[in-house]
C-alpha cells in the first residue's frame, strides 16, 4: 500500500516523528534551523523511554554559503543526544541527494522534498509513502548501506566550518604595470591600479602580516569578494610592489623591470556580507532607506553595512539624515536596523542611535527594545539619560514596561543611580495600575534606603481605592530593597490580615529576621485556612531552618488533607540530606518514608523520580526493596535514576537486582546506571559482568563499565 505526498506536509511529517516508537531514519541533503527546531521541539516531548534516531545528510562549506543548508541545525539536532531516551547519531556524505524518511517499520516517505520551510510547504514536490513492512525493510537495509560509508558529523568538524565560514583569505595582486602614479584618489579612476579580482586561494587560517594597507578607502569599490549570505570576517590580502609602496609622493614608480620588483604582503580585515561591493555613495544609500519598495531598502542596509566597515569616516557626517531614514526603517522593521548598528558598534555611532530611538519615540510613542538593547551595550550612561527624559513623555504601555527593565539593569550596572530611581518613582505614578505597579517592584531592586522610604510612604497613603495588585508590588518592592529592623512590627501585624495575599508576602519578609517569628510561622503552617499562605508559611520555615522544619513535616505530611500543599511538602521533603534525616527520630523517620514510599507509585513520572533521587540522598537501607521494585517500573528514566539511588546506598544485597538491569534492561540510561551503581557498591564479582559491558551498542554504558573497573580493580 502506497500514498502519495505533496506539499504541505509539514504537519504530517511532525505527526509521523511524533508517533515514532523505536526508530527514526532521515535522510535529507538539506536542513534549515526552522525544521530542525520543529523535529527538536517534537522529540523533545516524547516520553519514549529507547528511541533511536539516525540522520544522513550532506555537509558542504558552499551549501551553507549559499544559505541551502544552516549549520545551526546540525548543531541543534545533535543536542537531542543530551536528552534521556534519545540516541542520536548523525553522518554526512558528500554526493548525497536522496531524499527518505522511515519511522519504525510503518512507514518510509521517499520524495523531492528536504527538509527545509520550503521543501515540507511552498516548492513543487512530489512524493509516495510506502506503507508495507517488506518494502520498508528493504529501503532501510540500502539506506544502511550508505550510513555505513558516511562519517559521522561531530561537534569539532562543526565548529571547524564556522571557523571557515567566518575567516576567510581572498588573495589579490596589484598588477604593477597599469600603475602611472603611486597616489591616486578615488575620484581618478583611470589612475586607480588594476586589481585582479579572482580568487586565488581560500585557507582555514589567515596568513600574511598584519599591516593596515594605506587609502584603503581608495580600494573599496575595486575588491571583489566571496558572495554569501552569511555574515563574517575577510582577510584581504593584497601584494604591492614594495617601490610603490616606498615611493611615496613621487610621481612614477623607479624605471625597474618585473624581475626587479619585490613584492610585499598587506592585510586588511574586511568585515562584510561577502556581496560584491559596487560603487555607492552615502546619499543613494539613505535615497534607497527612504523609499517604498521593501528590497530597496534591504540592500540599502546590506551596502550601509560594508561602506561602514571599510570606512565609518565617510558615513559619520550623514549621521542626522542616516537617523531620520533608519527611523523609517526601525518602525518597519526594528530587528533589521538593530543588526545594522550592532555593526556599528563604536562610540561614534552613538548618536546615531539616539537620534533614530528620538525620531521614532516622538513620531509613534514607543521605543523599539533592539535599539534599547543596543544602547545598553553600546553606552549605559546614554541609555540612562534617554529614559530619564523618556518616561516623562507620552509612550506606550509596553514601551513603558521595556523602560523599567532597563531602568532596572542600568541600576545594576552603574553606581550613581539617582537618575534610574527617579525615573522608576514617575513611573510609579502612572495611570496604568500594570505600569505603576510595576515600578514599585523594580524601584525595591534598586536596593537603597531612598527606594525603601518611598515604598513604605507609599503603602501609608494606599487607600481603598488603590487596586489591590499595586499594594502587593508595593509590598514586594519593600522586601527588594532590604527590610529594616523597624519593618517586623509592620510584617508581623499584616499576618493577621484579611487578605491571603497580604498574609502570603508578610511571611516572605519574617523568614528574613530568622528564628524571630518561628512559633508564628508553624501557626499559619499549621492553621491558616488558606492552602497557598500555609504552603509558603512551610517554604519559609524551610529556609529559615531545614532540620527543624522537617520534624515539623513529618507531622504534617500526616495531618495535612489538601492536595497543594501535601504536594509543597513533599517538594521540601525532596530537600532533605542525609545528615538532616539521620538526627530525626525513629517516629519521625518512619513518617516521612511512608509518605515518600507512596510516591514511588504515583501515575506521576517526575514525583516517581523525585521520590528514587530522595531515598538516594538520605541512603535509608530499609528503603532497598522498595527501591528493588522499583527497578521494573515501565519508565526507563526512573529505572535509571533507580539504578543510581541504589548505588548512593551502596549495600551489596543490591548486587543481582542491578546486574539484572545492566544485561537485560532496553533503555541504555538504566545499563549505564546499573553499572556506575555496581562500581560504587564495591563487589568484586561484577568485574566479569561490566567486562562483558564493554561490548555494549551504547557509548555511554561502555564509559561507566570502564569507570567501574577501574574502581573494583583498587580495591583491596
Amino acid at each position: 500500500m502506497i500514498r502519495f505526498i505533496q506539499p504541505p506536509w509539514e504537519n504530517y511529517f511532525l505527526t509521523k516523528v511524533r508517533e515514532s516508537e523505536s526508530s527514526i531514519f532521515l535522510i535529507s541533503p538539506y536542513i534549515k534551523c526552522s525544521v530542525a527546531a520543529l523535529i527538536s521541539a517534537v522529540l523533545q516531548t516524547k516520553q519514549n523511554s529507547n528511541l533511536s534516531i539516525k540522520i544522513l545528510t550532506r555537509i558542504d562549506i558552499h551549501d551553507i554559503n549559499e544559505g541551502a543548508s544552516d549549520l545551526e541545525a546540525y548543531e541543534q539536532l545533535l543536542q537531542l543526544s543530551e536528552h534521556k531516551g534519545k540516541e542520536l547519531s548523525m553522518k554526512y556524505i558528500s554526493n548525497l541527494h536522496a531524499k527518505v524518511y522511515i519511522f519504525d517499520n510503518k512507514s518510509a516517505i521517499v520524495t523531492s522534498s528536504n527538509l527545509t520551510p520550503s521543501g515540507m510547504k511552498s516548492n513543487i514536490e512530489y512524493g509516495v509513502e510506502i506503507l508495507n513492512p517488506y518494502y520498508i525493510q528493504q529501503i532501510r537495509s540500502e539506506m544502511n548501506e550508505y550510513w555505513i560509508k558516511a562519517n559521522t558529523v561531530t561537534q569539532q568538524i562543526i565548529n571547524d566550518i564556522h571557523n571557515r565560514l567566518t575567516t576567510f583569505e581572498s588573495i589579490v595582486n596589484i598588477a604593477p604595470e597599469p600603475i602611472q602614479k603611486p597616489v591616486y584618489s578615488a575620484s581618478s579612476t583611470s589612475e586607480v591600479p588594476s586589481i585582479a579580482t579572482a580568487i586565488i586561494n581560500k585557507r582555514l587560517k589567515p596568513q600574511g602580516q598584519d599591516i593596515e594597507l594605506v587609502e584603503l578607502d581608495n580600494l573599496r569599490d575595486s575588491l571583489s569578494l566571496i558572495k554569501s549570505k552569511r555574515m563574517g570576517k575577510t582577510k584581504v590580502i593584497v601584494s604591492i610592489p614594495t617601490e610603490f609602496i616606498a615611493s611615496g609622493g613621487e610621481n612614477d614608480i623607479p624605471n625597474k623591470s618585473d624581475e626587479d620588483l619585490s613584492e610585499q604582503e598587506r592585510v586588511i580585515e574586511i568585515e562584510s556580507s561577502y556581496e560584491e561591493l559596487e560603487q555607492y555613495s552615502v546619499e543613494d544609500i539613505i535615497n534607497e532607506l527612504n523609499s517604498d519598495d521593501e528590497v530597496a531598502r534591504k540592500e540599502a542596509l546590506k551596502r550601509l553595512k560594508i561602506l561602514y566597515v571599510l570606512d565609518k569616516h565617510n558615513v559619520l557626517p550623514y549621521v542626522d539624515e542616516l537617523a531620520l531614514a533608519l527611523s523609517k526603517t526601525v518602525i518597519r522593521n526594528p530587528h533589521s536596523c538593530y543588526r545594522l548598528l550592532r555593526i556599528m558598534h563604536d562610540t561614534s555611532m552613538v548618536s546615531l542611535s539616539i537620534k533614530v530611538m528620538e525620531i521614532v519615540k516622538d513620531k509613534q510613542g514607543i521605543l523599539p527594545w533592539p535599539l534599547l538593547k543596543n544602547l545598553y551595550r553600546l553606552s549605559p550612561n546614554s541609555l540612562e539619560s534617554l529614559l530619564y527624559k523618556a518616561v516623562r513623555e507620552p509612550l506606550s504601555s509596553k514601551s513603558k514596561k521595556e523602560a523599567i527593565y532597563y531602568l532596572s539593569e542600568l541600576n545594576r550596572k552603574l553606581k550613581d543611580n539617582k537618575s534610574v530611581i527617579a525615573a522608576l518613582k514617575y513611573l510609579t505614578t502612572d495611570n496604568d495600575y500594570r505600569i505603576s505597579g510595576l515600578a514599585y517592584m523594580y524601584l525595591g531592586k534598586t536596593q537603597g534606603a531612598e527606594s525603601h522610604d518611598y515604598l513604605v510612604d507609599s503603602w501609608e497613603h494606599s487607600t481603598s481605592q488603590t487596586p489591590l495588585s499595586v499594594k502587593v508590588n508595593i509590598l514586594q518592592g519593600i522586601i527588594e530593597a532590604g527590610l529594616i529592623d523597624k519593618d517586623r512590627e509592620f510584617f508581623a501585624r499584616l499576618t493577621e490580615s484579611c487578605n491571603d495575599q497580604f498574609r502570603s508576602i508578610a511571611i516572605k519578609a519574617l523568614q528574613q529576621f530568622g528564628r524571630t517569628y518561628w512559633d508564628l510561622l508553624i501557626h499559619m503552617a499549621k492553621s491558616d485556612p488558606v492552602a497557598k499562605v500555609r504552603s509558603e508559611a512551610i517554604r519559609g520555615l524551610v529556609n529559615i531552618d531545614q532540620t527543624s522544619s522537617h520534624r515539623l513535616l513529618a507531622e504534617l505530611v500526616d495531618s495535612e488533607f489538601e492536595s497543594s500543599v501535601k504536594r509543597t511538602i513533599h517538594e521540601q521533603l525532596n530537600r532533605l540530606n542525609y545528615e538532616s534525616f539521620k538526627d530525626l527520630s525513629t517516629a519521625e523517620k518512619n513518617s516521612i518514608l511512608e509518605a515518600k514510599l507512596e510516591e514511588l507509585h504515583s501515575n506521576e513520572r517526575s514525583v516517581r523520580l523525585k521520590a528514587a533521587r530522595f531515598f538516594g540522598k538520605i541512603q535509608e537501607p530499609s528503603t532497598i526493596q522498595a527501591l528493588h521494585n522499583a527497578l521494573e517500573d515501565e519508565d526507563g528514566i526512573v529505572r535509571a535514576v533507580v539504578a543510581e539511588a541504589l548505588g548512593d546506598i551502596g549495600d551489596k544485597i543490591s548486587f543481582n537486582p542491578l546486574v539484572k538491569v545492566l544485561e537485560y534492561d532496553s533503555y541504555y540510561h538504566a545499563r549505564a546506571a546499573a553499572a556506575k551503581a555496581l562500581g560504587r557498591i564495591g563487589d568484586k564479582s561484577a568485574i566479569p559482568i561490566l567486562r562483558k559491558s564493554l561490548d555494549d551498542n551504547s557509548g555511554y554504558v561502555r564509559k561507566w563499565a570502564d569507570w567501574s573497573l577501574d574502581v573494583l580493580g583498587n580495591i583491596e
